[in-house]
């Protein structure tokens, strides 16, 4: 699974990476693509789409272009 994650502030970013890195399974596995503090930016859209990815994202407000494509 590939997964590009984003938060609001520092703190809750490095919350989720730390939860991130504990993630095990055999049955799959866990690639971070990219991670960052502020907003999604159509470039963060277009590379989790390129590997079929996930965003992870836990900011307060998206712009509407960009959440309609998660």
């Amino acid at each position: 699974m590939y997964v590009d994650c984003s938060g609001d502030v520092d703190g809750s970013l490095e919350a989720i990476l730390d939860i991130l890195e504990t993630y095990s399974s055999s049955d799959c596995q866990l690639h971070l693509l990219s991670y960052g503090v502020g907003n999604i930016s159509e470039s963060d859209v277009e590379m989790a789409a390129i590997f079929n990815g996930n965003g992870v994202i836990f900011i307060d407000c998206i712009k509407s272009n960009i959440s309609d494509s998660f």
